[in-house]
C-alpha cells in the first residue's frame, strides 16, 4: 500500500480565540473559531536547545588523543510560525449569509475583515463577544427630587460612578418641573453587564452638592456587533470595533507584559479520510508587516511563537449534518472519532468535526461541550467572505500623506508660508509592527525544560516609503520628494534632534465607505534623512519610525481602519 502524501496547497488555517476566563484545560472547546485563508510559503517548526561537550587534550604516552563529543538536550525552544494573508475587509451580511456560512456578525451592517482575529491577538484583546454597551436602563433610585433645576443635562463618564468593568457610556438626563428625571442612553460604551449600577452625583443634574444622587441599573445590552476588547483586571477597552462605516483597530490596550494567546490549527486535507491536524498551542503574534509591491495585492505577513506543536490528527470526526447526539445508534456513550474503534476513543471538547454535506463544501466545527445526554455543542468556524472576490485591495492605489508639526522648519511647499505638507507618490514601501517577544525557559539540569511564558519587549512601529525624485508639481503648497529631502538636511532641521510628522498611510486609496482599503494613522513620526537610490530613474527611500507620545502610552498608531465594499460576492 502506497504511503499517503500531504500537500501544502491543501492546507486550511483555523484560529481558536478563547476569552480570558476560559484559559484552562477544562474548557478546551471554548471560545470562537475562525477560518483564515493563507498564502503559499507558510511555515511552523519547533527545535531544541542543546549543549555540547568537547574534549581537547594532548596526546597520551601511547600516541592517542581523545577527540569525542557529547550532546545534551537542554530545553524545547518555543515553536515558530509564519504565514501571509491578504487584506480582506467586508461588510457582514448577518443573518442573510449564504446557506452553510457562519456569519461574522449578527447585525448585517458592520464592517469586519477575514483576518481580524489576528489583529486582535496582536493588539492585546482578551475578550471576544457581542458589543456590551448599555442599551436600556431601569431600577431608578432618587428619580424625583423637587430641588433639582429643570433642564437637559449631558452626563459623561467623569460625571458618574459605575459598579462593574464597563466604560465609555454617556447619558442625556432630562429634569422636568417636578424634579423627575428621564434617562436616555446617548452613547452605549462597552464592557458593561446587566445589573451594573450607574450613580450620577446630584450637582451634575441641577441639585446641591451632597443631595440625593440619581442611580439606575443596566437593563439590557446592545447586541449584534461582534468585537474584541481588553477586560483583564477589570480594565475594559475596545481593540477591534466593527461599525457601519469602518472597522477600527486600536493599539491602546497593547501595553501589556504578556499578550493573550490563541490556538492555531493547520489542517491538511480536510476532505480526506486521514487529515493531518497540527495545533500550535498558546500562539502569540510577534510581528506583522506589509510590503507594497506596486503590481501586487495588499498582503499581511504574520509571524510569532507558540508553546508547542501538537499532532491532533486523531481528534476529529467526519459526517453529515450538524447534530451529534449522545446515545445515538452505535455510540452508546458519545459519538466516536472517525478513525478509532475503541470505546475509549470518543469525541471530547476541542475535537474537530468535518461536515461533508455543507452547501459551501466541507465545513469545520469544533466540539464545545459533550453533555451527559442530548446533543453535543458544535461551533462552526466563522468563514464569511473567505471566498469573496471583490474584497482584495490593490497596492497601486496606495498613497501617503505627510504633515510636519513644525511648519517653519518643514514648510512643505515650494512657496513661502507652506502648510507643512509633502506629497509623495509611492513606488513601493513597507510597514512593520513588532512586539519583540521573548520566552522564559527554565534551565534546570537533568530535565528537558519547556517554555513557560512569553514577555513582550519594546514595541517597534517602522516603515519605509520609496518614491521617484521629483522637482515640482502643480500644487505649490505641497512639497515634493526633492523638497522633502532638502528640508530634512537643511540647517534648521539639523538643529532638531527629533522631527515630528503626522503620517496617514492609505493602502488601496482614500478612506471612504464602499472602497476596500486600509488606513493607518500615525500622529508622531520621526523620519530619517532619505537615501538616494541610483537606478534608471532616481528614487528616494524614506525610513520612518512611529513613536508614542510618551514611554507609557501605546499611541504610535491612533487607528487602523478597514473600509469595505458595499457588499461582497
Amino acid at each position: 500500500m502506497a504511503d499517503q502524501l500531504y500537500f501544502s496547497r491543501d492546507t486550511r488555517l483555523f484560529i481558536e480565540f478563547r476569552n480570558q476566563d476560559d484559559e484552562d484545560d477544562n474548557t478546551a472547546g471554548a471560545g470562537q473559531l475562525w477560518e483564515v485563508p493563507i498564502l503559499d510559503g507558510y511555515s511552523f517548526s519547533q527545535t531544541t536547545n542543546t549543549s555540547e561537550i568537547l574534549l581537547s587534550e594532548m596526546e597520551s604516552t601511547v600516541g592517542v588523543s581523545r577527540r569525542g563529543r557529547r550532546l545534551f538536550t537542554d530545553s524545547l525552544a518555543p515553536a515558530e510560525w509564519s504565514f501571509s494573508t491578504y487584506i480582506r475587509p467586508f461588510k457582514s451580511k448577518g443573518g442573510s449569509v449564504a446557506s452553510g456560512v457562519a456569519s461574522a456578525d449578527g447585525s448585517g451592517t458592520d464592517i469586519h475583515s477575514v483576518e481580524e482575529v489576528l489583529w486582535a491577538a496582536m493588539s492585546g484583546a482578551d475578550v471576544y463577544d457581542s458589543s456590551t454597551g448599555i442599551a436600556t436602563v431601569d431600577s431608578t433610585t432618587g428619580g424625583t427630587q423637587a430641588a433639582r433645576t429643570a433642564g437637559t443635562y449631558t452626563i459623561t463618564e467623569s460625571d458618574y460612578t459605575a459598579g462593574g468593568s464597563g466604560s465609555g457610556a454617556s447619558f442625556t438626563i432630562t429634569i422636568d418641573g417636578n424634579g423627575a428625571a428621564t434617562i436616555a442612553v446617548a452613547s452605549p460604551g462597552d464592557g458593561y453587564a446587566v445589573n451594573d449600577t450607574i450613580t450620577i452625583q446630584s450637582e451634575k443634574i441641577g441639585d446641591a452638592v451632597g443631595s440625593t444622587d440619581l442611580g439606575f441599573d443596566v437593563a439590557t445590552l446592545t447586541s449584534g456587533a461582534k468585537g474584541f476588547r481588553r477586560a483583564v483586571n477589570k480594565v475594559s477597552g475596545p481593540v477591534v470595533t466593527p461599525a457601519a462605516t469602518n472597522s477600527t483597530i486600536v493599539m491602546t490596550e497593547s501595553n501589556r507584559s504578556a499578550l493573550h494567546p490563541m490556538h492555531l490549527y493547520f489542517v491538511i486535507e480536510t476532505d480526506a479520510l486521514n487529515p493531518v491536524i497540527y495545533k500550535c498551542a498558546e500562539a502569540v503574534v510577534n510581528e506583522v508587516s506589509i510590503d507594497f509591491d506596486v503590481e501586487g495585492i495588499a498582503t499581511l505577513n504574520w509571524s510569532g511563537f507558540a508553546k508547542e506543536i501538537d499532532d491532533r490528527s486523531v481528534n476529529f470526526r467526519t459526517g453529515t449534518g450538524t447534530t451529534l447526539t449522545v446515545g445515538q445508534t452505535g455510540n452508546a456513550t458519545t459519538p466516536k472519532r472517525t478513525q478509532d474503534g475503541a470505546d475509549t476513543d470518543l469525541l471530547t471538547a476541542g475535537d474537530f468535526y468535518f461536515q461533508t454535506d455543507n452547501a459551501q463544501g466541507t465545513a469545520v466545527h469544533m466540539v464545545k461541550t459533550v453533555p451527559g445526554s442530548g446533543n453535543l455543542t458544535l461551533v462552526q468556524a466563522i468563514d464569511e467572505a473567505v471566498t469573496s472576490t471583490n474584497t482584495f485591495i490593490r497596492n497601486r492605489l496606495t498613497s501617503i500623506d505627510i504633515t510636519a508639526d513644525n511648519k517653519t522648519v518643514f514648510p512643505g511647499g515650494m512657496v513661502a508660508n507652506g502648510d507643512g505638507k509633502y506629497s509623495l507618490t509611492m513606488t513601493g514601501g513597507s510597514f512593520t509592527i513588532s512586539n519583540n517577544i521573548t520566552y522564559l525557559v527554565p534551565d534546570e539540569l537533568g530535565f528537558v525544560n519547556k517554555p513557560l511564558e512569553h514577555v513582550t519587549g519594546a514595541r517597534n512601529v517602522t516603515g519605509a516609503a520609496t518614491c521617484y525624485l521629483t522637482l515640482s508639481d502643480s500644487d505649490k503648497t505641497s512639497g515634493t520628494s526633492r523638497q522633502f529631502f532638502n528640508d530634512l538636511v537643511s540647517t534648521a532641521a539639523m538643529s532638531q534632534v527629533v522631527n515630528k510628522f503626522a503620517v496617514t498611510l492609505k493602502i488601496g486609496g482614500s478612506a471612504q465607505a464602499g472602497t476596500p482599503s486600509l488606513v493607518i494613522t500615525m500622529p508622531n513620526v520621526h523620519f530619517e534623512v532619505p537615501s538616494h537610490q541610483i537606478e534608471d530613474v532616481i528614487s528616494l527611500e524614506s525610513n520612518f519610525h512611529a513613536l508614542p507620545a510618551d514611554f507609557g502610552t501605546a499611541n504610535e498608531l491612533t487607528n487602523i481602519e478597514y473600509y469595505a465594499p458595499a457588499t461582497y460576492s
